[in-house]
């Protein structure tokens, strides 16, 4: 439980930097270090919540097999199918995942 109140005080922090009459190169610079604890803090954590094995099983058969009978969006295939062509393991998918969702977030907000 610590880390993540860490985490959220760190980044109550870094976003309190839009309150203040800062230079936008300041600005920026908080935008980053925001996105590197929240694409850190996402992306390498491992065995978290109820159904992460279903997501690792998932992405395991298709790596093996190239789909799964899973019920699952077929863009989601598509992009287990993808990282998993290039030899990403599970944690890297993650990893990968974290990375894009956040800078996506961030470039629409």
């Amino acid at each position: 439980m610590p880390i993540y109140i860490a985490v959220a005080a760190l980044i109550i922090l870094l976003s309190s930097v839009e309150l203040f009459k800062v230079s936008d190169g300041i600005k920026n610079l908080a935008t980053i270090l925001t996105v590197i604890v929240l694409v850190l803090f996402i992306g390498l954590r491992d065995q978290i919540g109820n159904d992460w094995i279903v997501y690792k099983q998932v992405y395991d058969e298709i790596q093996t097999k190239g789909d799964t009978d899973e019920k699952f969006e077929i863009g989601f295939k598509v992009l287990n199918l993808l990282i998993s062509k290039i030899g990403f393991n599970f944690n890297q998918f993650i990893f990968t995942l974290a990375l894009f969702s956040i800078i996506i977030k961030v470039k629409a907000f």
